[in-house]
């Protein structure tokens, strides 16, 4: 017996029903996962070369973790030793030309109060671990009220790729005493590779 026309058209609406329920459960494509950091350690973020020749490496530290009033330099500490400027192991002569410091939360990206944070240097790694080095100041030192620096065009801090740098920043609080307190601080370099100097620069060492 053949089916009747309407019996037809409603077996065909049913099929198109099911076949579009199965597209909408069964996506193409996930959606991408968020980017995640672990709130334990430093990490590199990422590396960026830009046309004009200027790079930057964006690094931020590990989740400094502190309750009750820490006055400046009684705040907790997070070193990032031995950061590499390029991610090439062959050396060149780098110019850094700059830092700048942001405070921001455990996920690394929404901002957080400036207020927490204390100071950051930057310096040389000492050559070797093993023996105290003697005193050496910061390649650049930021405050308060003075989170970046950048020094003037045409100058800069002439460095081996090969000899890597060491990034200390603290925090403090000097107002919240009701609840503890969360900060990461999210750091980024700027240098040029000498090799893409169209014009030499002015170094300036110590």
């Amino acid at each position: 017996m053949l089916a009747s026309p309407r019996l037809a058209r409603a077996t065909l609406a049913g099929l198109a029903i099911a076949a579009a329920g199965i597209a909408l459960a069964d996506p193409a494509e996930p959606p991408a996962p968020a980017r995640r950091f672990s709130s334990d350690s430093p990490h590199v973020l990422e590396r960026r070369a830009e046309p004009s020749g200027r790079r930057t490496l964006e690094v931020v530290s590990q989740t400094l973790s502190f309750a009750g009033l820490k006055p400046s330099m009684n705040g907790p500490v997070a070193p990032h030793p031995g950061l590499a400027l390029l991610a090439s192991d062959a050396p060149e002569l780098l110019w850094v030309t700059g830092i700048r410091l942001e405070s921001v939360q455990s996920d690394a990206d929404a901002p957080a109060s400036p207020e927490f944070f204390s100071h950051a240097n930057i310096e040389l790694e000492p050559l070797t671990r093993s023996v105290p080095p003697a005193i050496e100041w910061p390649l650049f030192t930021l405050v308060p009220g003075r989170q970046e620096a950048r020094l003037p065009e045409g100058f800069g801090l002439p460095v081996l790729s090969s000899r890597r740098l060491d990034l200390t920043t603290m925090a403090l609080n000097l107002n919240v005493a009701d609840r503890p307190l969360r900060v990461r601080f999210k750091t980024r370099i700027e240098f040029v590779r000498d090799a893409d100097l169209t014009a030499p620069l002015v170094p300036l060492a110590r």
